[in-house]
């Protein structure tokens, strides 16, 4: 008769955990367009949604290449984001990247992509002056796009006609 043992058996096979992680992070500078002395400037992590993961899993897939990250959003609510999040919460405007974008890949360390945006002193949008998210998207407007991540600020930001706005968006895995 066999001893039942209380040690578990050991798998030849270990088990396998794969993740599909990425961090995001905002960072702005707020400048006097006349003087450009700093008014106002963060930096901050920001969630990354489930619809902006399943955007970037679903690039893997050739077939599906056709569409990229196009801008960077903002809106005017401070309202905390979640990875269920398919819109910002009080849309604003959208500017489609400046010069600068980037993606590096390598095999040994983390891929990165930064995306950056900017604002001059005259460009305002409707509705309001507050900012209080910002969202990487595919698409330009309001109600045609694809939320990939979205951070609000927690207090606003204020934006006027003696600003001007930088806002960079950094996604590493």
């Amino acid at each position: 008769m066999r001893q039942a043992t209380s040690a578990k058996r050991k798998s030849k096979y270990p088990a396998t955990y794969d993740t599909f992680k990425l961090r995001g992070q905002l960072e702005y500078v707020l400048r006097d367009s006349r003087t450009g002395v700093i008014v106002d400037r963060g930096k901050q992590h920001n969630v990354v949604t489930a619809t902006g993961r399943g955007f970037a899993l679903g690039r893997l897939v050739s077939a599906s290449n056709t569409s990229l990250l196009t801008a960077i959003a903002v809106g005017s609510t401070t309202s905390a984001p979640t990875s269920n999040d398919t819109a910002l919460g009080a849309w604003a405007t959208a500017r489609t990247f400046n010069v600068g974008t980037t993606l590096t890949s390598a095999t040994n360390t983390a891929c990165t992509f930064a995306a950056a945006a900017s604002w001059a002193s005259n460009e305002t949008w409707t509705n309001s002056s507050q900012i209080g998210e910002f969202a990487l998207i595919w698409g330009t407007t309001s109600n045609a796009f694809t939320l990939f991540n979205k951070i609000t600020t927690g207090s606003f930001i204020n934006f006027g006609t003696s600003n001007t706005l930088a806002v960079t968006i950094t996604i590493t895995n």
